[in-house]
């Protein structure tokens, strides 16, 4: 028989995978690393005051430092040119929908009343 100080229970936390450990902060989220923190900081800074004449040297050095480094991962990782792709085809999407919008405003004025009797001048 068993007493309730020998009982083992692991309950585990939702949404974990076995074998990945990462620092987590108290709302269960992965913490940002520290060069990303201060990034996000210096970006702050220059937003709050309206420009980079606030950072000093070392800060505005540390920011386009990160900059950099994001543009160049983002380029090898395969991710660069998404917005733009995303931003053409949407510029597509619109000029094939305002065509089939045209499109249908014609073939519906060529089958309406009007359209019949116009085609009956025309062809004579």
């Amino acid at each position: 028989m068993s007493t309730l100080d020998d009982v083992l229970a692991h309950h585990g936390i939702k949404g974990m995978k076995w074998g990945v450990r990462r620092k987590r902060g108290s709302d269960g989220k992965v913490d940002q690393s520290h060069d990303s923190a201060l990034a996000d900081a210096h970006k702050a800074k220059v937003h709050a005051t309206g420009g980079v004449h606030s950072l000093s040297n070392q800060e505005l050095q540390h920011l386009v430092n990160r900059m950099n480094l994001e543009q160049q991962y983002s380029k090898l990782s395969g991710n660069s040119g998404h917005k733009a792709k995303v931003a053409k085809g949407k510029k597509a999407g619109k000029a094939v929908l305002a065509t089939a919008k045209t499109g249908q405003e014609v073939y519906n004025l060529v089958n309406s009343p009007f359209g019949k009797t116009l085609r009956k001048a025309l062809v004579k």
